[in-house]
């Protein structure tokens, strides 16, 4: 089963193939071991990826390839993309093909529809007689048809106005169908999308099923093979199409003709004409209708998402601004302390928190730490809590009395299923001094750049959120060329493709490499080797390093 609902096609010279999206998103490179297998001397050995986020998606990421990757025409480092896009890797060109349905009209709520057992009929696949040779009449009204629906901007005014548009042609019925079925067949269910009756009411308002009845012989063939159908009763034979549908004293015939690609749901219409209205003609007018239909049901799922992903995309844009700017700044400098950091969210926000300030006193507070879960609710715990605990902090030199007073502002503030890791330090540049509580958060490492990196204590106070309790600061004193560097979970456990994670050993060792007595360095090994390690896949979560590093004074100070 495809979970993701999605495909990527791939073209290449005269050749071209379909592969299934798979849920972690794929890797794409001339290498053998990526996803997808691009060969080439324009193709970069990882040269790209495209992966799901949590809303719903696909992030197309260029990794720093030496031809570059191009949507549109227009070279990108990192877009969301969708179906309306093309995606070129020189020789290559990729889109994405999205499963998706129309939904339902407000007015119908997915109705259900009566089927009947009709083990007498006679069901007839119509997948190659169909000529597409039009008669003259016929040929007007589906061009009349056809001006019609390039009004069309929606599912619902489409489906509504084929079933009326068909009701119009004498003896002639039309629902739509939304068709889903389990194992056995027996399992099968319909429910009405849309339904207009020929010189019959029906309200559909009411909790009853129109009055026609349907075939489940048909719905399931149209199901299952994907083609038109009509149904013949045997008794009747050739051209003769004898199907009560309407009304028991009217002779009918049924057509089956699918509006959407066979999936675990299928958009089938469904129309039942008089017997003396359901010649060849009607036939070959209801398979051309059908396709138009179908094409006018993709452009309108195309225009939709695409307005749907640019909607998104400027909002994400604009949280994205908004969670920037709480970050510190990157030319930040307090003389006697050198700072670094590194922040990436796996997606547009997150919820990791990383934040560096000069108290009142002229100490140095700094903070990293991560709200649980990912995307807008985090960030929007992460931006609490850095208004908290920035307030408290300036006017409560204390930190463990300040942690106190933050966790209960936070417990108000928090759904119970949420929490979050703390680290919190405030170091005093002349003497190294530092005072910090770690509310549950992976230890931060002390590295004194001579091949030697170990973690302060194990932390032993609970994460902010989880209960209200009284915290206490630890002391550590930093020397002078000695640096602490805190790290999120994003870090330790960044994993390869075979789900190996990065760990606390590997990051120490990144740690000990490291003989550039400054912040910047020592996040850039860690960085460095954390991406290298991670074989160009995704970002699992947010990924936070801050480093400090005590260094001799200067007499100069710059907030």
């Amino acid at each position: 089963m495809n979970k993701t609902g999605a495909y990527l096609l791939i073209r290449w010279e005269d050749k071209s193939k379909k592969i299934v999206l798979p849920a972690n998103g794929i890797l794409m490179g001339r290498d053998p071991q990526c996803h997808l297998e691009l060969t080439g001397a324009t193709v970069s050995r990882r040269h790209a990826r495209l992966y799901p986020d949590p809303f719903g998606r696909w992030i197309l990421e260029d990794l720093k390839s030496r031809y570059g990757t191009w949507v549109d025409g227009r070279q990108v480092q990192s877009m969301a993309v969708g179906p309306a896009n093309v995606i070129t890797i020189r020789p290559y060109t990729l889109q994405i093909i999205q499963e998706v349905q129309l939904q339902s009209t407000d007015d119908l709520k997915f109705r259900n529809a009566t089927t009947i057992d009709d083990a007498t009929t006679e069901v007839v696949l119509v997948d190659t007689p169909v000529t597409g040779n039009i008669f003259e009449a016929r040929f007007e009204q589906l061009n009349r048809f056809a001006d019609r629906l390039a009004e069309v901007d929606t599912g619902e005014k489409l489906y509504q106005m084929v079933c009326a548009e068909l009701a119009g042609n004498p003896g002639t019925s039309a629902m739509i169908l939304r068709v889903s079925a389990g194992q056995p067949p027996a399992e099968i269910s319909t429910q009405i999308l849309a339904c207009e009756l020929f010189n019959r009411t029906w309200d559909p308002s009411q909790q009853q099923a129109p009055p026609i009845r349907i075939s489940r012989r048909v719905i399931e063939a149209v199901r299952t093979k994907g083609v038109v159908v009509r149904a013949n009763s045997r008794a009747s034979g050739g051209d003769s199409l004898v199907l009560t549908a309407d009304d028991d004293a009217v002779p009918s015939a049924v057509f089956g003709l699918p509006l959407s690609e066979v999936g675990e749901t299928v958009d089938v219409l469904y129309v039942s004409v008089i017997q003396n209205q359901c010649g060849r003609d009607m036939l070959e007018y209801l398979h051309a209708m059908a396709r138009q239909i179908s094409l006018t049901r993709k452009t309108i799922l195309l225009t939709q998402s695409k307005n749907e992903r640019d909607a998104l995309d400027r909002q994400l844009a604009m949280a994205r601004s908004i969670q920037t700017k709480l970050t510190p700044s990157s030319d930040i400098s307090v003389d006697g302390v050198d700072v670094a950091f590194c922040y990436k969210p796996a997606m547009w926000v997150g919820g990791d928190y990383c934040d560096l300030w000069l108290l009142p006193d002229k100490r140095l507070a700094f903070a990293v730490g991560d709200v649980s879960g990912k995307g807008l609710p985090a960030a929007m715990i992460m931006s609490n809590l850095q208004a908290a605990l920035r307030a408290t902090c300036n006017f409560c030199p204390n930190i463990g009395q300040a942690m106190t007073h933050v966790n209960s502002l936070m417990r108000q503030n928090m759904p119970e299923s949420m929490f979050i890791t703390l680290f919190v330090g405030v170091i005093e540049p002349v003497t190294g001094r530092l005072d910090y509580v770690n509310a549950g958060h992976l230890q931060p490492f002390l590295v004194d750049f001579q091949g030697h990196a170990g973690p302060l204590e194990t932390p032993r106070w609970l994460p902010i959120g989880l209960k209200e309790c009284s915290y206490e600061a630890e002391l550590e004193s930093i020397p002078v060329a000695t640096g602490v560097v805190c790290v999120t979970d994003g870090i330790t456990e960044a994993a390869t493709m075979a789900d190996e994670q990065f760990g606390d050993e590997r990051l120490k060792i990144a740690l000990e490499r490291c003989r550039s007595v400054s912040a910047k360095s020592l996040v850039g090994e860690v960085s460095q080797a954390v991406e290298k390690f991670q074989e160009s896949l995704p970002p699992q979560d947010d990924f936070t390093i801050m480093s400090l590093v005590r260094t001799a004074r200067t007499g100069k100070h710059k907030d």
